[in-house]
Order: structure tokens, then C-alpha cells, then sequence
């Protein structure tokens, strides 16, 4: 049975933006990232992607589907899957039986490169179905609490998810492997993206600006910075940005939302949800605890 509500919604791409996929549902953006939530609802989709996509699948969908101009067909899309759609392909389906939405993340020219520098890119260069496994299921799951939930939604968290899928997305393709040997990141590189980090704390820091920095693929400094520090670079970012939030809190009267701008948060709700997560009381608690006042 289809979903009920309104009509199926159409949107069509003529190719001329490879930015993202037509917009049907809730978009995130990060600084290399296109990220849309599409709802379980019926739909209509037809476009011509110019940078690889790839489809977090919540709930199963019954579609009509046609790929690269060829002609259109059932497909069954299972739940807590992935769908890879390489740059370059053409892709119209139609939702008529829609059971849950899915993420689909957009990513940019060189992406791989500066994600996987010493991980060879897959040559499949057309649309693949169906992708699971346990680690596709959990991070479905993940990415349904994370982004296709209420709330704000963590840039750098977002992100990280991205890069997630784009590498279990190899990894199901049979193409993640090695085929030089990764370089090593020194102390004195870490020590540089650290510095980095805690001067633009109040910034929205990503993980391919800081690999950058030093001149490594993501994963690379990703690897060598849990090594180093014990945590990753999303839990190091968080953890110096809630510990300048407590310093802001205990030394001036600024309101709560300014201090959440500042320290990097995307929202005073954000900033909320992190100390509660991490610290087990909100910002205006910890503020009345150390006896400063300001306008919440």
C-alpha cells in the first residue's frame, strides 16, 4: 500500500548543478558536504548527477526505476541499505510505496582524494543497489537518529557520517585497498592541527580543512590523531569547545546563545544537547552552579 497524504512530489535536474540532488525534503550543507532528508512520502525524482551521490535507505521503497536513459523497471529498495550512484549517470525513480525516507549525501569533485588519498577509488561507474551488511544497518540506523531527526544537526558530526558511508560504500563495492603505503603524521602535525583547532574554535572547523593543514588524506590524520590523542578529531573538537563554553560561562555575563556562536555551536539548542550529553546538566545549570549571570 502506498503512504497517504499529498500527491507525489516531482523534481527534475538538468545537470547544471553538481551540487546536490534536486531538493525534495530538509537539506544540510557543511563545507564539502550536501546532505538531503527525504521523507517517507511518495515522489518523483529525476536527475543527472555530475558528483557521486550516495542513499542512506530508512524503510523499504517500491519503485519504478530507470538508470542512464535505459529503460524504467521495478526496484526494490531494501531498509537499512545503501545505494551507490556514481558522478556522470542519470537516474529517474519513482517512490509509490514508501515505507521510511533516506539521507542522500553529495559529494564534490576530489572528494576521494582528500577523504582516501591512498585508497584506490571504485571503477564502478554505474548505479549499484542494495548495498548492506552490520556496519550498513548501524549506520542507516545512525543517520537516522543523527540527521533525519528533529533538531540541529552537528556540522563536523554530519561530516564524519559522510565520510562514513562513502567508505562503507567502497568497502561493499570490493574496492577499498591500499595500493601504496599510507604516509605517517609527525607529533609536530598533530600539535599543528591542534593549534588550529583552539584558534578557530569559534568556527565551523571540518575534517578535510584539517587534513589540509598538514597535508594528509582524512583518514590518514584521522588514524593518527586518535593514536596521539586518545580521541577523535570530532571528540577532541567538542571537548575544547564545551571546555571554552564552561570558561565563557564562569568569567563574563553574555548570553548563552552568543557563547554558543562563539564557541563553534550551531545553536544555543546545540550547545544544550552536548552538555547534557557530556557534562549531565545544561548550560544555564552549570552557569547558576558557578554563580554567574547573564541572559539565557
Amino acid at each position: 500500500m502506498g503512504t497517504s497524504g499529498p500527491p507525489p512530489r516531482i523534481a527534475t535536474d538538468d545537470g547544471a548543478s553538481a551540487a546536490a540532488l534536486p531538493q525534495l525534503g530538509q537539506r544540510h550543507r557543511t563545507k564539502d558536504i550536501v546532505c538531503d532528508v527525504i521523507p517517507a512520502q511518495e515522489y518523483s525524482l529525476i536527475f543527472s548527477n555530475q558528483s557521486d551521490v550516495i542513499c542512506l535507505v530508512l524503510g523499504s521503497l517500491e519503485t519504478t526505476t530507470s538508470y542512464d536513459g535505459g529503460r524504467a523497471r521495478p526496484i526494490r529498495f531494501g531498509a537499512l541499505t545503501m545505494a551507490w550512484h556514481p558522478a556522470g549517470g542519470q537516474v529517474a525513480v519513482k517512490g509509490h510505496d514508501v515505507r521510511g525516507g533516506f539521507v542522500a549525501f553529495t559529494y564534490p569533485d576530489g572528494y576521494h582524494d582528500r577523504m582516501l588519498g591512498d585508497r584506490r577509488r571504485p571503477e564502478i561507474t554505474y548505479s549499484v543497489d542494495n548495498l548492506s551488511s552490520p556496519a550498513v544497518a548501524n549506520l542507516v540506523s545512525y543517520a537516522e537518529a543523527t540527521v533525519a531527526g528533529p533538531g540541529t544537526v552537528d556540522p563536523m558530526a554530519l561530516e564524519w557520517l559522510a565520510g562514513l558511508a562513502y567508505v562503507e560504500t567502497l568497502r561493499s563495492l570490493g574496492t577499498l585497498s591500499e595500493h601504496k603505503p599510507p604516509r605517517m603524521v609527525s607529533n609536530r602535525d598533530i600539535s599543528r592541527a591542534i593549534d588550529y583547532i583552539e584558534g578557530q574554535i569559534g568556527s565551523d572547523l571540518s575534517h578535510t580543512e584539517l587534513a589540509g593543514l598538514v597535508g594528509v588524506p582524512v583518514a590518514t590524520l584521522a588514524r593518527s590523531f586518535k593514536l596521539a590523542t586518545g580521541q577523535s578529531l570530532h571528540q577532541f573538537v567538542l571537548a575544547r569547545r564545551i571546555a571554552q563554553a564552561r570558561r565563557m560561562m564562569e568569567a563574563a555575563d553574555a548570553n548563552l546563545a552568543d557563547i554558543a556562536y562563539a564557541c563553534g555551536f550551531a545553536s544555543q539548542q546545540h550547545m544544550t544537547t552536548v552538555f547534557s550529553r557530556h557534562l549531565g546538566t545544561t548550560p544555564a545549570r552549570y552557569r547558576a552552579q558557578v554563580g554567574t549571570k547573564g541572559a539565557d
